[in-house]
């Protein structure tokens, strides 16, 4: 994945095309650094404060895509052969779609269905009742809910979730969005500063670039406007803290925040913390084998970490059978930093051979990129995996804190 290029349009915004003969179809994205993340529902337009709470993002998403000047244009897209969709993150909202024909037709479309927006209240109406339904699915997601809850507790100055610990709301506050809160959300965030555009396939690059800023040079430009608040992100909730649901099990979810230290690259934190991840809870990894073995777990969901601002986080969800000891032993694990060279070198051929494997299939990166631009520009870590050695990573591993955690459950309600 090295010959993708950074191309900056006329109107600022990044293109990073990634161009490749051998390529038969073509992907695109349009990614707008907005998402659903509580840091956004609190802001200043144009002199006016504003008060939102989760759902806005999602909501626009649908609005956007399935009610623009050209009608629905996945609808439109699916008739092209083309496939295409568009999901909410935490910290970006992103529209794609791949196919190998009606390309620039398509780019148009799905530019000017996101830059040249219709907001009817007929239309916002519509799209209501799905998100509805949409939004009463993440009720059942109970492991979700837990992580939801951990996130929630790592910062106690905003908040990433409200209380619905979903990114798209509930039914409730689906129902309360009105088509001037969502513009205002959309003049706020949609601004051409927030927005990228991935595209990677066999073309020629002289051509798509021009076509690109005609499109852009009959589209009003979109400056930024909003002013946010200033949080600070040090103090924490309680530290452990639980929701009664109606489960077969009690699931638990652990949050660690840990201070980002100076003089270490994002990249290096992110792929430092992909070797902890695995280190600890890799279902073939030692310590995984020795909680099973002390009847300490049962699985675990998933583990990821993420960065914000000044602060690491890393979390991951599980059920245990002694979720009290099962904390212990892991802070322990965790302080006692002790990854040894051979644990180090097997966890790296492993992330090694996942990214090759990301990299043989070449739309995999790209439609990959919305999730890594807070950390990095780059396609693909693979470098990196293959650079950092074993003293860098102990170096960087015994600068980190492990101190603050906090517990999120999700409890069986009692018969």
């Amino acid at each position: 994945m090295h010959n993708y290029k950074k191309i900056v349009l006329n109107n600022g915004i990044p293109l990073y095309l990634y161009n490749d003969k051998s390529l038969k179809q073509t992907f695109v994205s349009y990614i707008v650094k907005y998402g659903s993340s509580g840091r956004w529902f609190n802001f200043n337009l144009d002199g006016k404060e504003h008060n939102v709470s989760s759902g806005y993002a999602h909501y626009l998403e649908h609005l956007l895509g399935e009610h623009s000047k050209h009608g629905n244009i996945y609808t439109n897209f699916d008739s092209r052969c083309l496939n295409a969709n568009a999901y909410t993150a935490l910290d970006h909202t992103c529209y794609h779609f791949v196919g190998a024909g009606n390309i620039k037709k398509s780019i148009k479309e799905l530019i000017e269905a996101i830059d040249c927006p219709v907001f009817d209240d007929k239309d916002v109406n519509q799209s209501r009742h799905a998100i509805c339904e949409e939004a009463s699915t993440w009720q059942d997601n109970y492991d979700v809910q837990a992580v939801n809850l951990v996130e929630k507790n790592l910062f106690s100055t905003y908040d990433e979730y409200d209380y619905t610990l979903s990114p798209i709301g509930n039914r409730q506050i689906t129902k309360e969005i009105t088509t001037q809160s969502l513009y205002d959300c959309y003049n706020a965030f949609y601004t051409d500063d927030n927005k990228v555009l991935v595209i990677a396939g066999n073309v020629n690059e002289e051509e798509l670039v021009d076509y690109l800023n005609n499109i852009y040079a009959n589209i009003s430009s979109h400056q930024r406007r909003v002013i946010l608040p200033n949080f600070d992100l040090e103090p924490m909730r309680t530290k452990e803290e639980e929701i009664v649901r109606k489960v077969d099990v009690d699931i638990n979810s652990l949050g660690i925040k840990i201070k980002k230290p100076t003089n270490v690259s994002k990249e290096e934190l992110v792929i430092c913390m992909n070797f902890l991840i695995n280190y600890l809870i890799s279902s073939d990894s030692d310590f995984y084998l020795y909680l099973k073995s002390k009847n300490l777990l049962d699985f675990i969901y998933y583990g990821y970490t993420k960065i914000t601002d000044n602060y690491i986080q890393l979390i991951h969800s599980y059920v245990s059978n002694n979720p009290k000891e099962y904390l212990k032993t892991a802070r322990d694990k965790l302080y006692r930093k002790d990854m040894s060279f051979s644990e180090f070198e097997g966890i790296r051929r492993s992330l090694i051979a996942e990214e090759v494997r990301d990299c043989d299939d070449k739309y995999s990166a790209p439609s990959k990129f919305g999730d890594r631009l807070q950390y990095t520009e780059n396609y693909s870590d693979l470098d990196i995996y293959k650079k950092i050695t074993y003293e860098r990573f102990m170096e960087i591993l015994n600068m980190l804190r492990f101190d603050n955690y906090t517990m999120g459950k999700v409890k069986q309600l009692k018969k």
